[in-house]
């Protein structure tokens, strides 16, 4: 089944036998017919695009989608009954199209009937035989229900020669009867599943034969008489047909076969001399084609006799023995890339494109631009990127079609690109396998004179491209193993090769020599100028070959190095870990012991820069071992000096105003989201006895509040608010960064809680100026506003404006409680800034593997964080609240922080201090966690201009940037090769030439 190219689960190889025998191989077709169907090796499909024939040439699409492989076709018009003379006739009995012709046996093989023919193309099949039955079920449903019944009404509605209302309805209603299972099977009603994506297949499905033959009939539903309104009624089935039309292969099997070139002169001239022009022949050209019709692998159909690149092949299988495994696991899924996918490529395309001829390509250069990363070319020349022009050009013309770059793109989204790419460089003659010539002629063209030699004649290499029946080929997963245990082959003939005197030792220079060769593309200019320096590991001032394959295998497990130096740095309470932490991570986090003592030794000898005794190193320190970007520290020096060279007074004025401009948006942002929460929290906590209360709780004042001033009343004061929350949270989170900037381990990347508590505090307690001079006045004139709203309906009394309230007060009446707020926000602060921090990190885990947290989590932790603090907070804001609220006749009068601490307790309780905390904590929570949220995705969407990733974040495999994925594939896509040899490309093979 082609759905198993698009399972994540490796690919199995099934052993199917042929199904025929020899004795039914057509005779007498060597005259007869198109010269496509006698002279070449591979498929030829006789077509026309009917439902029937779009399913073949969909098969057949999707295939070439996935191998790049070509086939050949000749349009057959059944209107003048080609089908039904004897040359097509001695293929197809039936005189039906379509009619597929296998030439890659000695003897031509015909097979008729779509259903017969995707069957007999069936490469892909599930792993589980149920859903292969499953499968199976579908596509004889479609070969024997909808299908003739469809047809039977294309032919009543269409072609018959009088109208037969019986016939036009009797196969309407079962055409759309059978429609409506479809819509129902996917819908999931019967089964009590989620909707379905495909027909076949557990959970929603699988793309499958299946969904191929039966998609070209439901296309044309409208065409045969199903109404506009009785499709619309079947909305599983229109997503259905939406979801396969999307995709690129089905595309052109719509609209790349309608043209009749080949008719009764085709004929005619066949029947003269057996041989029909290839111009005569409407035939696409795919890439791996030639100029000549029906140019196709000979290996592409189960059980031939050579079955090189397309085996039968089964999905959802834990084995990993398919000869194109991964390679086909996931291809056709990819080619249907989503829209906006293709559109990036197409501008990506034409940025770089020349014209030619009337056409849009890509030439060499132009090609290098557009794939190559944007970065410089120090660990991989941009020449080298050459190798993937060679693969995308397919047809050797030197040029790249957009077709071409499609299926270049989709294929570096495969998982296994770097070996797919290198396995097309060693297969020069695109045949599918890789012969020991191959191999030996493409390898030795990429070393130069001075490279040191590799002996093809080697115990190591028979064993893979020994000689059997005269010549052992590679297929593709042979290959990759062959590739995948090269390097260290390489590796113990170069230290043979420079170990003239056999005493098991080379020396420091001689060492350097080979890691350049195999992975200076891997390693940092640091480690390379290092690499002599090994020899102060052991005495002797030279380097054994235990010491060579030790440093080997740290470069081959580099990814797992890291993720072990990450856990552990993660785990260590000072960031910092040494050789013993890391053996003891590798051992708890692994199932086997991965590295050893010497090869820790290594990891940890060129992170400290040869440092003797047993370093504690941070995460920044092993930067030059792990990302061959690194600089080493004199160039990191410089350019941080000439940066910092550039920032004077006014840069550091703009940077303040910048901090202080985005905490005050998001202050304010944080606070129009929870105001009216703030209106019942007030409300609650001015009320001193039960006879004096106006509302019950929350609850009832927000109730009141809308029946007595409306959705307004909600809103009363919010002015002044703003005005005072912008300074007030701006000073406060940046005073907090600043303070945490300044008392966080620059390699380290830690801060004590100690400081973390500090900085929170200090950030309350510069509220000072802000409180003074704007918030506290606003904040009284804001609650005297709340309460005229409700004092106005009860007492008749006329609302009074901001201004009578301020003249009414005086200046200092302006700052009642301003001792109150100071004792509310200090310690609110101090509990809420790292709770947050240590939320984010141990909770939810931020920076854990590189770990990013998602909107919803950050919200999560910044409202967390504010419960505690904004109820531990809630005794001085009820004291705060007291002393600024216009006392009633009757009401209590409070004259200071200790009169009404006094008066509170005595009056109402202890419990009267937590007067609407719940209020408070379901204010202040969401406040915060929108202030704290606006806040940091300000910072990622206006950036300060010029501002540069920190150099704590360290960049390497497992966190890289934000450069195109496109870019990062087509440098991961070469790795393969390069570590053949790190010059690979840099010489232009002789091979390509031919």
């Amino acid at each position: 089944m082609i759905r198993g190219l698009v399972s994540t689960q490796p690919l199995r190889q099934v052993t199917r036998k042929p199904f025929y025998s020899s004795s039914i191989f057509v005779k007498g077709m060597a005259t007869s017919g198109p010269a496509a169907l006698q002279n070449e090796k591979g498929l030829h499909l006789l077509t026309m695009p009917t439902p029937n024939g779009r399913k073949v040439q969909t098969a057949l699409e999707e295939l070439k989608d996935v191998y790049q492989t070509p086939f050949s076709w000749t349009y057959i018009d059944i209107s003048k009954n080609i089908q039904k003379e004897p040359w097509f006739l001695s293929l197809n009995p039936n005189g039906r199209i379509p009619t597929l012709v296998d030439n890659s046996q000695s003897k031509p093989f015909p097979v008729m009937e779509s259903g017969a023919i995707l069957l007999y193309l069936d490469q892909f099949g599930f792993a589980d035989p149920l859903e292969h039955n499953e499968m199976l079920q579908w596509l004889f449903w479609m070969n024997a229900g909808l299908g003739p019944m469809q047809g039977q009404l294309n032919h009543f509605n269409k072609f018959a020669p009088e109208k037969i209302e019986y016939g036009i309805k009797r196969y309407h209603d079962e055409t759309l009867r059978l429609l409506s299972v479809i819509d129902d099977h996917l819908s999931g009603k019967w089964t009590k599943e989620p909707e379905r994506e495909y027909l076949a297949g557990n959970g929603k499905g699988k793309y499958s034969w299946a969904d191929i033959s039966t998609y070209p009939w439901v296309y044309i539903a409208e065409f045969s008489g199903i109404t506009k309104d009785e499709l619309a009624s079947l909305k599983h089935l229109n997503a259905w047909l939406e979801r396969i039309t999307q995709r690129p292969a089905v595309q052109r099997a719509l609209n790349n076969y309608a043209k009749p070139d080949v008719g009764h002169a085709a004929k005619a001239e066949a029947d003269k001399g057996g041989r029909i022009a290839s111009t005569q022949i409407n035939r696409r050209s795919y890439p791996n084609s030639t100029l000549r019709s029906g140019a196709f692998s000979a290996t592409m159909i189960p059980g031939l006799s050579l079955p090189r690149i397309f085996p039968t092949i089964s999905c959802d299988e834990s084995v990993p023995s398919s000869a194109v495994r991964a390679a086909t696991s996931s291809a056709l899924k990819l080619g249907s890339a989503p829209e906006t996918e293709i559109k990036r490529w197409k501008r990506n395309f034409e940025a770089y494109a020349k014209d030619v001829n009337g056409g849009k390509y890509l030439d060499r250069d132009s090609f290098i631009n557009a794939i190559a990363p944007k970065e410089d070319f120090s660990r991989i020349h941009r020449d080298q990127f050459g190798i993937l022009f060679r693969v995308a050009d397919s047809t050797r013309r030197g040029l790249v079609s957009w077709d071409e770059f499609v299926v270049f793109e989709t294929m570096l989204k495969r998982p296994d690109a770097d070996y797919w790419i290198a396995f097309q460089y060693f297969d020069v003659d695109s045949n599918g396998t890789i012969t020991f010539d191959e191999f030996k002629s493409v390898f030795s063209s990429n070393l130069g004179p001075d490279s040191i030699p590799f002996n093809f004649d080697c115990d190591w290499v028979k064993l893979y491209l020994g000689k059997r029946n005269g010549e052992h080929v590679l297929g593709y997963h042979e290959f990759t193993q062959l590739m995948k245990g090269l390097q260290g082959e390489r590796l113990r003939q170069s230290f043979k090769y420079l170990d003239s005197n056999q005493d098991g030792f080379i020396r420091p220079d001689q060492f350097k020599r080979i890691i350049l060769e195999l992975a200076g593309h891997k390693l940092s200019d640091s480690v390379l100028e290092r690499l002599p320096t090994l020899t102060t590991l052991t005495p002797g001032q030279k380097i054994s070959y235990s010491e060579v394959i030790a440093f080997h295998n740290v470069i081959h497990q580099m990814d797992m190095v890291e993720r072990v130096i990450r856990d552990a740095c993660a785990k260590s309470k000072d960031g910092r870990i040494d050789q013993t932490d890391f053996l003891n991570t590798a051992s708890t986090t692994t199932r086997y012991g991965l590295f050893s003592p010497m090869e820790a030794s290594i990891v940890f000898h060129f992170a400290s820069r040869g440092a003797g005794g047993q370093p504690r190193l941070a995460l920044v320190d092993f930067a030059q071992l792990l990302d061959p970007r690194w600089k080493t520290p004199s160039d990191a020096s410089r350019e941080k000096a000439a940066t910092q060279g550039t920032r004077g007074v006014l840069d550091s004025m703009l940077r303040s105003a910048y901090s202080f401009t985005l905490g005050g948006i998001a202050g304010s942002f944080g606070a129009t989201v929870v105001y009216p929460i703030d209106l019942g929290d007030m409300q609650n906590q001015r009320s001193a006895v039960v006879g004096q209360m106006l509302y019950k709780n929350s609850f009832d004042c927000a109730a009141k509040v809308l029946r007595n001033e409306g959705f307004i009343g909600f809103y009363r004061g919010l002015g002044p608010q703003l005005i005072g929350v912008a300074p007030e949270k701006a000073i406060k989170l940046t005073v907090n960064d600043l303070v945490r900037g300044r008392a966080t381990d620059p390699e380290t990347g830690r801060i004590k809680l100690m400081w973390e508590v500090i900085a929170g505090g200090t950030a309350g307690g510069c509220q000072v100026a802000s409180i003074i001079l704007f918030t506290n006045p606003l904040e009284i004139v804001k609650i005297r506003l709340q309460v005229q709203g409700e004092a106005a309906k009860l007492e008749g009394a006329v609302p009074r404006g901001a201004v009578h309230i301020v003249r009414q007060l005086g200046l200092l009446g302006l700052y009642k409680g301003a001792t109150a707020c100071l004792l509310r926000d200090i310690p609110f602060s101090a509990i809420y800034f790292p709770a947050y921090a240590h939320l984010k990190k141990d909770v939810f885990n931020e920076g854990y593997h590189g770990k990013k947290l998602t909107f919803g989590e950050t919200l999560l932790a910044a409202g967390i964080a504010g419960m505690p603090a904004a109820y531990l907070a809630t005794p001085a804001d009820v004291i705060k609240t007291r002393l600024q609220v216009e006392a009633r006749s009757g009401q209590s009068t409070y004259n200071g922080i200790g009169d009404a601490f006094r008066k509170i307790l005595r009056e109402e309780g202890a419990s009267a201090f937590f007067k609407g905390g719940i209020a408070r904590v379901v204010r202040s929570s969401p406040q915060f966690g929108f202030t704290l949220v606006a806040y940091e995705y300000l910072h990622k969407w206006i950036p300060y201009p010029g501002e540069k990733t920190p150099s704590e974040k360290i960049e390497t495999a497992l966190s890289t940037g934000h450069e195109d994925l496109s870019r990062i594939r087509a440098r991961n896509a070469l790795k393969i090769l390069l570590d053949v040899h790190s010059d690979f490309e840099r010489k232009e093979p002789a091979t390509k030439a031919a």
